[in-house]
């Protein structure tokens, strides 16, 4: 249990950080937004394998990630 709310808040912070990267208008951010998306993709792929977050929250970050390539 301790390790799927570790891998779930990873998943989390990972999303934010990444929503706040490409919501921002920071000069050069696109090395640091591929960074963390890369591991909110690693990140959400995990979380599906191992059910560890819903349905609800795993469609909403593959969207996002989808709509802001």
């Amino acid at each position: 249990m301790k390790n799927a709310h570790i891998h779930y808040s990873f998943l989390l912070i990972n999303f934010n950080i990444y929503r706040f990267l490409t919501q921002a208008n920071i000069p050069h951010s696109n090395q640091l937004r591929q960074y963390y998306k890369q591991h909110l993709e690693g990140s959400l792929q995990n979380c599906i394998k191992e059910n560890l977050c819903n349905q609800k929250t795993s469609k909403q970050i593959y969207d996002y990630l989808k709509l802001n390539n």
